[in-house]
């Protein structure tokens, strides 16, 4: 059964309903911000491809008792302030919803002027990798959750390995870029609040060929687990060191490190490493069969299948099925999916807590196979997201 015949099957109800057939049939209009230009335009293409195939799948099915979803694409140019002019032509809009942003500057800019304007706002694919930002508005909702940052993930994660914590003699490693000075100071920050203490932070130099000293060091703490941020350049030769110096180590990586060539570089030793990546197709098609109708729609609209173009699909699925029981207004959809049952989409089941986050957790563990990152667990076994 294909994705199509799934939610006409499930739609098939609304269509008895009879009584908006005819004149009284309008068009709901959801704006669907996703960034158009370099590099991040083959995103939004995708982005603004799954929302319309969505729609087109959910119209087909009867809309939303009746009337026809519409979508509205717009370019998010990924900034702040007044140089963000898409944020400010979805206000004037005549969209009952928005959906999208993947870029979390801009989400965070856009929640409130949206609920100002009494708009539903359901942030899609953002990812919020060090900090956890507050909800905007009871109009705001975010999918996946920002409840936890990748830095709490890794701990977490950490921590599940062992029967306990005792047992982690953990060792911080990071490059000198601020990228991985931010992502280590929100692990150290995560590994605290989890009552772990790291035995040591080192950091090391971009173009170092030799990393035996430090991983003799590391070895001689007798150190079982290693949490590093660094961009993959002398990963290979880093982690190769490390695990040759102590063999049943295990290392836990931010997503600066994720690149499939790197296995080819690292050898057997790549074995050793968990990288927290953002869920993705490849996690999904665990939980639902539906990715696969998405991907082939969006091969039909030579759009890349991405991330926050199934986290799209799924809002608007989500906000569909809220609003074929309420009907379209804000306030009435916001309500519903704060109570609503999960609802089917092509990422698996979606619910919204009472905070307006999905339950459906952002992170998952990946590791190299046959020269490719897959998911490490599945979701169900996924470390999850705390209330």
């Amino acid at each position: 059964m294909t994705y199509r015949d799934f939610h006409t099957i499930v739609l098939l109800g609304c269509l008895m309903c009879g009584s908006w057939i005819g004149a009284h049939a309008k068009d709901l209009v959801i704006a669907v911000p996703a960034a158009m230009h370099p590099p991040h335009d083959v995103i939004g293409r995708s982005v603004h491809a799954a929302a319309t195939a969505t729609a087109a799948a959910l119209n087909n099915a009867g809309g939303v008792n009746g009337d026809r979803i519409v979508i509205a694409p717009h370019d998010d140019p990924c900034s702040t302030g007044s140089r963000n002019g898409s944020i400010a032509d979805i206000v004037a809009s005549g969209a009952v919803a928005v959906i999208g942003h993947a870029c979390a500057g801009s989400a965070k800019l856009a929640a409130p002027l949206y609920a100002k304007a009494g708009k539903l706002f359901i942030e899609a694919g953002a990812s919020h990798r060090q900090s956890v930002p507050g909800r905007a508005s009871s109009l705001s909702f975010r999918l996946p959750s920002a409840r936890q940052t990748q830095g709490q993930f890794l701990a977490a994660s950490l921590a599940a390995t062992a029967s306990t914590t005792s047992k982690l003699r953990i060792a911080l490693l990071r490059d000198r870029t601020q990228q991985a000075i931010a992502h280590m100071q929100d692990i150290n920050k995560a590994l605290g609040q989890a009552g772990l203490t790291a035995l040591s932070l080192d950091t090391f130099t971009g173009g170092d060929k030799d990393f035996a000293e430090l991983a003799g060091r590391l070895a001689a703490q007798n150190t079982s687990h290693v949490m590093l941020a660094a961009f993959p350049n002398e990963a290979a030769l880093l982690i190769g060191d490390l695990v040759k110096a102590m063999p049943g180590l295990t290392i836990f990586a931010t997503d600066m490190i994720a690149a499939d060539d790197l296995a080819t570089a690292a050898g057997a030793s790549i074995e050793s490493v968990r990288v927290a990546m953002l869920s993705d197709a490849r996690l999904f098609a665990i939980a639902s069969p539906h990715v696969t109708w998405l991907d082939h729609e969006l091969g039909k609209a030579s759009a890349t299948p991405s991330r926050a173009a199934y986290y799209t699909a799924a809002a608007l699925e989500a906000w569909a099925a809220a609003a074929r029981r309420v009907g379209p207004e804000a306030g009435q959809v916001a309500a519903h999916l704060l109570k609503a049952e999960p609802v089917d989409t092509v990422i698996g089941p979606v619910a919204f807590d009472a905070q307006g986050e999905a339950k459906v957790m952002p992170w998952a563990l990946y590791k190299w196979k046959s020269g490719r990152l897959v998911p490490a667990q599945t979701p169900e076994h996924a470390v999850p997201v705390k209330p």
